[in-house]
């Protein structure tokens, strides 16, 4: 997956493969009881209704995942260089 200035805001989909992990990990994460991805900073819905799609904040979720431990794609981190 290759990334350009547009492509920080990604649905579950796209965002599950650029962090590599599965969409059920991505959905677990942003669960209130997790607390890892938290609505608002890491990721909002497309409409204000509880089952409207979301979209992820990709730079944000690099940042927290990359800081809990877990592996991002080379080609993730490297498309968002201030993350380490």
């Amino acid at each position: 997956m290759t990334f350009n200035d547009l492509q920080t805001h990604l649905s579950t989909p796209k965002a599950a493969i650029a962090l590599g992990i599965s969409n059920t990990t991505l959905n677990r994460l942003c669960r209130a009881d997790a607390g890892t991805l938290k609505e608002g900073e890491h990721w909002c819905r497309r409409t204000r209704h509880a089952n409207a799609a979301k979209i992820f904040n990709l730079p944000v979720c690099v940042t927290t995942l990359s800081r809990l431990g877990y592996y991002i794609p080379e080609e993730t981190r490297t498309a968002f260089h201030n993350v380490a």
